[in-house]
């Protein structure tokens, strides 16, 4: 019998109406991906009269996480958004929508949930299939440079694998574009109200962006023969972005930033082709507090530095991060 074949690997997302309900895949991502099955056996106490112990006791909870890699696109970054940030709906009327996540500060988050299909196969015959529903992200990144496209990542929590077949004739969406890095754009300023004024050109080398999105599977005592979690519940939202810079008059003013325990409002903003007469986007805003010494690096005969940030809140606008996506999706 043929043996699976990573490059025939299948994702599909389904945009769950009701948190856990199973719903058919309305998209393809095209990604690599991993899933982590997970099986918790209890572990039996009893004295048996032999010094070896008998078999593992039963099954007592049951779970499921997929970590996603793919390039960054104004499309796909929509799922670990809706999943992980807030449940929105976009604004525009066509061919362009916008996306804006703000997510919760002084509350639970509401998210959006996802039923998964994750394939396995030769081609012909599906080794490995589970479908699984209730899905939330619980962390995402964006990797970029000057001389590659940006990679997105994300993972997620689930519920216990489902058996079934995964829904057939799903596509990528027709209107993806993976953006490039060195079309991004990274603006420093000093207030919520003037981001995207002054942007730092010629000095950006690469960037990391990390969001941990707080969200945690919460199981209850309820009866559930999956044994498998019940809700989700919200904690810590955290963030963090790290700057390769070139050692200029800019780079240097980081040491003192990290001297002075200051902090930055800053925008990195990825931009594609236009659509409905402007381009589209991926677009984040933060309010970030130095976060450790800066790292000093060479390339060449270049010196360059590192800075990191952490996420926190302003407390003249009231945020701490706003996501703004701009493609052709009225849904997914």
């Amino acid at each position: 019998m043929p043996t699976a074949l990573q490059a025939l690997r299948r994702l599909q997302l389904g945009r769950e109406t009701t948190a856990g309900t199973v719903v058919p895949a309305t998209v393809a991502i095209p990604a690599m991906w991993e899933q982590d099955e997970q099986v918790n056996v209890g572990k039996l106490k009893g004295v048996t009269g032999y010094r070896i112990a008998p078999a593992n006791g039963p099954i007592v909870s049951r779970g499921f996480g997929l970590q996603v890699e793919t390039e960054l696109t104004a499309e796909e970054i929509l799922w670990p958004l809706l999943t992980g940030l807030a449940n929105v709906t976009p604004s525009g009327s066509g061919p362009a929508y916008t996306w804006t996540f703000s997510p919760a500060l002084g509350g639970h988050a509401n998210v959006a949930t996802a039923t998964a299909e994750c394939v396995k196969t030769d081609g012909a015959t599906n080794h490995y299939v589970a479908i699984v529903p209730y899905c939330f992200t619980q962390k995402f990144s964006i990797e970029w440079n000057a001389s590659d496209i940006a990679a997105l990542k994300w993972e997620m929590a689930g519920r216990a694998r489902q058996g079934g077949a995964p829904t057939a004739g799903i596509n990528p969406y027709a209107s993806r574009e993976p953006l490039v890095g060195g079309l991004a754009r990274v603006y420093l300023d000093s207030s919520w109200a003037s981001l995207g004024t002054t942007q730092l050109s010629g000095v950006v080398r690469s960037g990391t962006l990390e969001v941990t999105t707080g969200l945690v599977p919460v199981q209850t005592v309820d009866g559930r023969a999956d044994l498998d979690f019940t809700k989700h519940s919200s904690g810590e939202l955290e963030a963090s972005l790290e700057l390769v810079l070139e050692l200029d008059a800019t780079g240097s003013a980081q040491y003192q930033r990290y001297r002075d325990n200051g902090t930055a409002f800053i925008r990195v903003r990825f931009e594609g082709t236009p659509i409905g007469g402007q381009p589209r986007c991926v677009q984040f805003d933060g309010f970030w507090q130095v976060d450790g010494q800066p790292k000093s690096s060479v390339d060449g005969q270049q010196e360059l530095v590192g800075i990191k940030f952490r996420l926190v809140r302003d407390t003249v606008s009231g945020n701490a991060l706003v996501v703004t996506v701009r493609n052709g999706l009225q849904a997914v």
